[in-house]
Formats: structure tokens, C-alpha cells, sequence
């Protein structure tokens, strides 16, 4: 695997931040249709879902919030249930 020293990380960035899109930037959506795909991040991997999948599984379940430990613990102990929506959020830094 190769290495990049701080100058050749720095460009990347600079790079990269001048090709940036801000959310602001795209357009507005002013209806959308059962095809349509949103983007989703499912146990750290990009995915898309159909917009009509992703409202009927939304609404034939339950609605939980947990933060992120709390959710790993779950799924760590086989506790999950699939009946449920699980939303998560990141854990406060400890000081």
C-alpha cells in the first residue's frame, strides 16, 4: 500500500474540495415516483433503494432511535428485531 506525505495529502483535499458539490448545490426534487433510488448507508456500505420499498418498509414498522453503542450492543448480542426501524446517532465524545 502506498504512502503520501502531508503536501500530497493537502492537494488531494484542495483537489477534491474544489470539485465538491454542497447539498445546497443540487436541485430541488419536486415529486418522486416508486422508481426513483435514494442513497442509504447499510452497515458501512453505500446502497441505493427504491423510494416505494423504502416507504412501505418504513411504514409497516416500528420506529426506534438509539445511538450507535447502543445499536452495536443489539446487533452484537443478536438482539435486533426486523420489525423494527432502527435510526442511529453518533455518540457524544467523551471529555
Amino acid at each position: 500500500m502506498g504512502h503520501f506525505t502531508k503536501n500530497q495529502i493537502l492537494e488531494i483535499e484542495r483537489a477534491l474540495s474544489e470539485r465538491a458539490i454542497r447539498d445546497s448545490e443540487l436541485s430541488i426534487v419536486n415529486a418522486l415516483s416508486d422508481s426513483d433510488l435514494v442513497p442509504i448507508v447499510q452497515d458501512g456500505t453505500n446502497k441505493t433503494i427504491k423510494y416505494q420499498h423504502m416507504v412501505s418498509d418504513m411504514s409497516n414498522k416500528k420506529h426506534v432511535v438509539l445511538s450507535e453503542s447502543e445499536y452495536e450492543e443489539l446487533k452484537n448480542r443478536g438482539e435486533l428485531n426486523p420489525e423494527v426501524f432502527y435510526y442511529t446517532y453518533e455518540d457524544e465524545e467523551e471529555a
